[in-house]
Formats: C-alpha cells, structure tokens, sequence
C-alpha cells in the first residue's frame, strides 16, 4: 500500500485461528451470515493473523508490531516475521522504530529474543500507560498460568529493550507522518497510529478490533478486553471516525491483513475491501 511518499507492506509472523464461538461466545449463528465470508475453516474459525506493518519513508524505517514471536506453543503458529522483512529486503538492523500498538503476548515476540533487543538500532515505542502496566511481575506470573512459556512474558521481552525505549502519553505526533490516538480499553494504552502523508491518511488499529465485525456491530464484544466499557467505546469512536473521513485502515489479526474502509450503514457500519496483501491461510 502506498501512502502518498510512504510506503506500506504487511509482514506475517504466522496464524492462529479459533472457534468464532470462543472468541465471541454471545454471538448467536445467525448473526455471523453477513460476515461468514471473512471466517476461515468453511466459517467456523477466526483467523488471526500474526506479524506486524513495515512504514517505509525517507525519514525512518519503522515496524508497528511484532507478532508472536519465536516461542512454540500448540495451535499458535509463528516465528516467520524476520523471514518475512527479509523478503521485502529489510535486516532487523535497518529498523529504525519499533511501534506498539500495545503490549500483549502476540504483538511483542520479536521485541527481544534471548535476552537481547532483535532490533539494535530502533527506538522502541509504546503508550507509557501500557508499560506501567504490564511490565511487571504479576503480569509474568499471568503468562505462566496460561501455560505459555516463561520466556513470553511482557517482562522478559520488554526489559532488554528499556534502555532503547522511549513512551508517548496519549495522543500526538511520534515522527514525521505518524501519530498516535489513544483508543484505551482493549489494555489501558491500546492506540491507533496514523499516517499522514502529501495529503493521504492511513491508520493502524491494532486490537481496537479483531474481526471486522466486532468493527462495525456496536453490540459485539470479545473475550480478551481489559475493560469491556472502555474497549466498547474507544471501537465506536474509531469506527465512526473511519465511517465519516473514508480513511483506509489495517487491523493487527484481521485475516490475511486486508485492507478496509468502514462505510456507513444506517445505525451501523458496513466493510469494504481496499486490498489483499498475504495468502489466506
């Protein structure tokens, strides 16, 4: 995707697909039809893609998330996301910022590997609400109870990177282009990033959303929100937003990292597809 001067390539990390009743278990079948198209495994699953958005300007080479990482846990299947930025061309040493759209498992696996930082020379960024909060050790002990191991652990991961890090506190511009929304709820720093370049605009939901209906149904709700309330309307609020400026966007797990517009659709939204970027799996 090109975003005026800027540059836009998604990079798969891998998958995970789940039972669409286990990641919204209020849902009844019949509310799913107009959405079974976006559904794997013949519209029983979820697709969740894993990886990341490699930003490419002529002031930075940026990476906004890093998927799930290396780490091997049944069902989830990752640890391809340096094998992707080495098909567009890109060593780990090239990235020049590191965005985190928040700090859960499966968007800070390659933040470090092995006590080291996989991006020397990057900054490493995310909202300051999110550091403070899941940098800590009840937070490892969650991931231990989980049963994931040990080493996926936000401390683990993030602490090798501190002294590479840099937080911003709510909304406002990062870079050059790129600017951050505070859209809480999902964790207490969840953010949108946008991108503004010669007059186009693109954003970078993250988890604002999992599913493109949970997108554009007010009533949806999924099972992995910090605060349900907060989550909800920071999701309405993005959603009408995309609806009323017609701005593309991308989400962290929407399947094969499709590109969408939200269009309105009287008191609801609808979805339409901008661009396929990755094979289905």
């Amino acid at each position: 995707m090109q975003i005026g001067r800027v540059t836009v390539d998604s990079v798969l990390d891998g998958y995970m697909a789940i039972g669409r009743e286990i990641e919204y278990p209020d849902m009844a079948a019949s509310r799913w039809e107009p959405w079974v198209h976006l559904l794997g495994n013949d519209g029983k699953d979820v697709v969740n893609q894993l990886g990341g958005y490699l930003v490419r300007s002529d002031d930075y080479v940026a990476l906004i998330d890093t998927g799930f990482g290396p780490s091997k846990v049944e069902n989830w299947h990752a640890g391809e996301l340096l094998n992707s930025l080495a098909a567009l061309g890109i060593t780990p040493e090239d990235i020049t910022d590191v965005f985190f759209t928040h700090l859960h498992f499966d968007h800070i696996g390659w933040a470090s590997v092995d006590g080291k930082p996989v991006f020397p020379h990057a900054n490493y960024r995310c909202h300051v609400r999110d550091w403070e909060h899941f940098v800590s050790v009840g937070h490892a002990e969650r991931i231990e109870e989980s049963g994931f191991p040990d080493e996926m652990s936000a401390e683990n991961k993030l602490r090798p990177i501190e002294h590479l890090l840099k937080t911003w506190p709510g909304t406002g511009e990062i870079l050059p282009g790129l600017s951050a929304w505070a859209t809480p709820g999902h964790s207490p720093g969840t953010t949108v990033i946008r991108l503004d370049s010669e007059g186009e605009s693109a954003l970078f939901i993250g988890d604002v959303a999992h599913h493109q209906a949970e997108l554009c149904e007010p009533d949806w709700q999924g099972v992995a929100d910090d605060d349900v309330a907060l989550a909800r309307q920071s999701r309405q609020a993005v959603a009408q937003s995309l609806a009323e400026t017609g701005i593309p966007f991308v989400a962290a797990h929407f399947r094969d990292f499709e590109w969408g517009n939200v269009i309105a659709d009287g008191s609801k939204f609808g979805w339409a597809q901008v661009q396929e970027t990755v094979e289905s799996k």
